[in-house]
């Protein structure tokens, strides 16, 4: 599949994703963790950008998010927690981690991310 047909795809998967809310914990600045609440309002296309709406709450108060977030080639797969070896092109064998199309998961992942590095503590 081409490039720009590729993209496409994962953009329509993607803006398929339904408004929700999640969280999760997260360790800002390397120092403590925190409990990061999301809920995603809209996802949409824009072009050939991804287009998020969301608010954010840490540890129960809401936190500035600068909607909309724009992402470029946002992935639709995440890591299933398994691994397997290869060998690279010098004989070396590492660890690769496998992925899953999860298309949900994956948008949370990007969100929360980018979340996390705009947060002030």
């Amino acid at each position: 599949m081409k490039a720009d047909k590729q993209r496409e795809v994962c953009l329509g998967e993607l803006i398929k994703v339904k408004p929700h809310k999640f969280k999760k914990q997260i360790e800002l600045k390397g120092k403590s963790l925190h409990e990061i609440e999301v809920e995603i309002v809209e996802v949409s296309g824009e072009g050939d950008l991804l287009k998020v709406i969301t608010r954010a709450w840490k540890d129960g108060v809401e936190v500035f998010v600068d909607n909309p977030l724009y992402y470029h080639n946002a992935p639709i797969c995440v890591p299933d927690g398994t691994f397997e070896t290869k060998v690279d092109e010098f004989g070396k064998e590492m660890q690769v981690a496998n992925f899953i199309e999860n298309p949900e998961e994956a948008l949370r992942q990007i969100v929360i991310e980018t979340i996390r590095v705009t947060l002030k503590e």
